[in-house]
């Protein structure tokens, strides 16, 4: 068996790694196994692709949410259930088989798409229902605009259509044929799509123009992103050619091998950081558009920006708003932490990892002792203890940021879940049966914190409460 932490081949029936001492999962790394070939990518296309479409202002109204309303900021999605920061929950979609959900930043509007019907979904969880019969959709990063693919069934017809959560209005933008799944991506403004059309792939915008940057040889190519000024994208086209970028009519391939890993967008998505799976992290500035620079060949790793990952998410591609570049990612490989410098260089500054840390007070917390220890970000020194709890312990690896919030989850020995912020105050949240271990799971582009039981069952940490997976 290998462990699941950094990939090495350990004995069969260990609970912890000797090489890296992280507790050592039994549910396989579900993330490392997402590897697209084209008939899996048809087959599952039509299930999980995004769908968005309406008519002209006249949009029906949707339930309840199963709590009272209540506005929060935040929302997330697991099972098919909706919760926001406030504890409001919206069972109206637990149990579907598929579902896509997204949100802007602040959770103040989001979008739902199960069994080929989207919901607008607001701070109060309370549904919308826009339209259904559609191909595929996605969500600008502010959360003003869904760009949606839609078939003969849409009420707008054939095409890609837009829809402004802004004034509730939707048109089609251009009659096209787009019949995949990850064919549509926003640019982070939302006045930009990049789209992967039956006759090439193309940038469209609001205003009705089309440039095609990209002669289609195969039936699907997956479109990744493209900035606000429409003057790069990124695409991966199908099957197994690689990564590219496109800036201004000239197209450089970035990694010319089967790409399915990750990739990080600085501010202006001119930057990126991407990783493959089972190779290592690299670089690319398309100001330059020279060959990508390899900042770290372990295939194993962990990186982070200021307390957000950006490595296996289900979101594949993450937008850094604040990043002009990436100096100081913090990246943990080989039992080692590093940094990121200007140069895009890693430098290493300790020979352990610490595994959660705080973007405001710029702390890393890890475990020593049996007890949190809080330490100072980026010089490695240990500030203090940040707490102990009496009778119980903490183990190595059973630590983590909480995505959703500025705050970390950690389990005690004993099952307890505790939530700790960047000051080292800590508050109990529950206890879970039986529990393995932390794990980091991902749902519809929010990563989630959950509690592994000794069967690999696990409970969701979502806004504080302990949700069981269905």
């Amino acid at each position: 068996m290998r462990c699941t932490d950094c990939g090495r081949e350990i004995n069969n029936g260990s609970k912890f790694c000797p090489y890296c001492g992280v507790r050592v999962s039994k549910k396989k790394e579900k993330l490392l196994l997402i590897i697209l070939v084209v008939a899996i990518f048809a087959i599952v296309a039509g299930a999980v692709c995004v769908i968005v479409s309406s008519v002209f202002g006249r949009i029906k109204e949707g339930g309840k949410a199963s709590q009272e309303a209540k506005s929060g900021i935040g929302m997330a999605a697991v099972n098919g259930q909706i919760f926001n920061s406030s504890g409001a929950v919206n069972n109206k979609f637990k149990g579907a088989d598929y579902y896509e959900f997204y949100t802007d930043p602040e959770g103040t509007v989001g979008m739902m798409f199960a069994n080929e019907e989207v919901y607008l979904i607001d701070s109060g969880l309370k549904e919308t229902l826009i339209d259904n019969g559609c191909v595929d959709a996605v969500m600008n990063y502010t959360g003003e605009y869904i760009y949606i693919a839609t078939s003969e069934k849409s009420k707008l017809g054939k095409g890609l259509c837009i829809y402004s959560t802004k004034d509730n209005s939707y048109n089609l933008i251009e009659e096209c044929d787009i019949t995949f799944s990850s064919c549509i991506t926003a640019s982070p403004d939302g006045n930009t799509a990049l789209v992967s059309r039956s006759d090439g792939i193309y940038i469209m915008s609001l205003d009705g123009t089309s440039e095609k940057i990209y002669d289609e040889q195969y039936s699907v190519s997956k479109v990744l992103a493209v900035s606000n000024d429409r003057k790069v994208a990124y695409f991966s086209p199908d099957p197994g050619e690689g990564l590219f970028c496109w800036k201004e009519g000239n197209v450089i391939n970035l990694y010319n091998e089967y790409f399915s890993g990750d990739i990080a967008l600085n501010s202006d998505c001119k930057k990126i950081l991407f990783k493959n799976m089972g190779d290592g992290l690299r670089y690319f500035d398309s100001n330059e558009m020279s060959e990508s620079k390899v900042i770290l060949s372990s295939s194993h790793l962990d990186a982070s920006f200021k307390g957000r990952e950006f490595i296996y998410s289900d979101a594949e591609v993450d937008y850094f708003p604040g990043a002009d570049s990436f100096e100081g990612m913090y990246i943990i490989a080989d039992r080692s932490s590093y940094w990121l410098n200007a140069d895009m260089e890693v430098v290493c500054k300790s020979d352990s990892m610490a595994c959660a840390y705080s973007d405001r007070e710029f702390k890393v917390y890890d475990i020593e002792d049996g007890s949190i220890k809080a330490i100072t970000y980026k010089d490695g020194k240990v500030v203090g203890e940040a707490f102990k709890v009496p009778g119980d312990s903490f183990s190595i690896g059973n630590i983590i940021n909480d995505p959703l919030s500025d705050k970390a989850y950690c389990l005690s020995d004993n099952g307890t879940v505790f939530v700790l912020d960047e000051n080292g105050n800590h508050s109990e949240i529950g206890t879970v049966k039986n529990a393995y271990g932390l794990w980091r799971d991902y749902s519809n582009g929010k990563r989630i914190v959950a509690v592994e039981n000794e069967n690999g069952d696990l409970v969701y940490i979502v806004y504080g409460q302990l949700v069981n997976e269905d």
